[in-house]
């Protein structure tokens, strides 16, 4: 995963776009459910269990279709940035 900040707000470098597996995300576009889980690689059943948990990325539903909003993939990116599996997740990705 590789995360770019672009904008200084409060002398903490926000996230405006993050590529992951290569793949750059946009924040005005919407993804569908197969087409993040590829991009985070993680299979539809995950994203359907965080959903039905409720905590997971929120999403928008389409009659049946789950889409993703760009904007909403990368807060959550940010959100869950860790040095270590027991850390708390961090929200200064983009920042060192």
């Amino acid at each position: 995963m590789n995360l770019s900040g672009q904008e200084v707000v409060g002398g903490v470098t926000a996230l405006v776009e993050a590529t992951v597996n290569a793949v750059r995300i946009d924040a005005d576009t919407f993804y569908p459910e197969a087409e993040l889980a590829r991009i985070l690689d993680v299979s539809p059943v995950t994203l359907a269990r965080t959903r039905w948990k409720g905590d997971g990325i929120p999403f928008c539903k389409y009659g049946r279709r789950i889409l993703y909003r760009g904007a909403d993939i990368i807060t959550a990116l940010k959100g869950s940035r860790r040095r270590s599996t027991s850390d708390e997740p961090r929200s200064d990705c983009g920042s060192e």
